[in-house]
């Protein structure tokens, strides 16, 4: 009886055993420490190729292209020949007749 408890003393494992999953785990790091080599050799076949780095144009630079007419963005509404003129009345001071409404508006 002394022998078989000195047996089961003797395959006990003081630890416990955490099984973890070496695929997702291998492949996690492989990605994450490629990453930063991928973003270097992107740099340096751009240079080589001699483009400059592209950056990605954000609503400053639209709005400077489009005052200097370089861009003209699409779907703007234009102003009707009516709204034009209701304009230059504004500005002018002068009366003109709404059409829908027969008022005269400055």
């Amino acid at each position: 009886m002394a022998e078989d408890v000195s047996a089961i003393k003797d395959t006990a494992k003081p630890y416990i055993k955490i099984a973890v999953p070496l695929a997702p785990v291998s492949l996690g790091l492989a990605y994450f420490l490629t990453l930063p080599i991928v973003h270097v050799w992107r740099f340096f076949k751009a240079k080589l190729k001699g483009k400059e780095n592209r950056k990605r144009k954000t609503w400053r630079d639209m709005a400077t292209l489009c005052n200097e007419q370089k861009y003209k963005p699409r779907n703007v509404p234009q102003p009707s020949p009516y709204e034009i003129e209701f304009g230059r009345a504004l500005l002018e001071n002068t009366y003109m007749v709404s059409l829908t409404t027969g008022r005269k508006d400055f």
